[in-house]
């Protein structure tokens, strides 16, 4: 158990360390979730008490929690809907909860925006095993 917790702490240290220092080519960060070199999504609002770089630095978290637990394949990286609220997984572990304020945000429903997000960690977590 200790082992597991020191190796899920050492590749969080070094897995958020090596996102905030990749740069896509010829784009900006600001704001942005980077997997894999590529902007995953983006939050732009604040949310449930947390800055946007609070809530991006969860994202990482939450990845590298999951990696912990369980290899990552396309097919579980998985949608949910729970009383209006969409949320996206991978695995068990809850990676984000689409808010409205990031729906707002980003000018669409939050259906839409969760799909959207949806469709581009189930194609990038697979690939990033941090």
């Amino acid at each position: 158990m200790r082992t597991l917790i020191l190796t899920t702490a050492i590749l969080l240290t070094v897995w958020t360390a090596l996102a905030s220092a990749q740069a896509p080519a010829g784009g900006s960060t600001a704001n942005a979730v980077i997997l894999c070199n590529q902007v995953a999504f983006r939050i732009r609002v604040p949310a449930d008490g947390m800055s946007v770089q609070q809530r991006i630095n969860t994202v990482y978290q939450r990845i590298v929690a999951a990696w912990a637990k369980e290899r990552i394949s396309a097919d579980r990286v998985t949608l949910r809907q729970a009383a209006g609220t969409w949320s996206i997984y991978a695995g068990s572990t809850l990676i984000i909860t689409v808010q409205q304020e990031d729906a707002q945000a980003n000018g669409t429903s939050t259906a839409a925006l969760a799909q959207t997000w949806h469709a581009r960690l189930r194609e990038l977590l697979p690939q990033c095993r941090p």
